[in-house]
């Protein structure tokens, strides 16, 4: 009986990593065809485009955060540009966003630095 138990364990083990590798290859292969997209769509933003415009070329972004900066308000909206590397697929670094400048709603720029400064807290 105990080796029973034992090989059903291992049955459910293998079979349950198995299943999370697999899920897990299918997800980052989904992550690489979206930055392959959204590295072609960037190209075409440009500073000082409406961000209407910017969100007709990229689409719905997969995350946004809004920030005050010296009495400036932007807005970050997130686009996946790596896909495959071996950093957590939600990793920053995946990510480049494209910041908006709230009160005209214009493109200011894009740009994972420019984010980390901006979005920096302030001493």
């Amino acid at each position: 009986m105990k080796k029973i138990i034992l090989a059903l364990l291992a049955v459910f083990l293998i079979v349950g990593a198995a299943w999370f590798l697999l899920w897990n290859g299918m997800e980052r292969f989904k992550a690489v065809d979206i930055a392959k997209k959204n590295n072609a769509n960037i190209a075409k933003v440009k500073i000082a485009m409406p961000k209407e415009t910017a969100l007709k070329i990229m689409g719905r972004p997969e995350k946004t955060e809004v920030f005050s900066n010296g009495g400036q308000i932007i807005e970050f909206l997130f686009y996946r540009t790596k896909g495959f590397n071996f950093l957590p697929l939600d990793s920053q670094e995946n990510f480049t966003p494209i910041a908006i400048d709230y009160a005209s709603g214009i493109v200011i720029n894009w740009d994972l630095r420019y984010y980390k400064e901006k979005a920096a807290p302030r001493q």
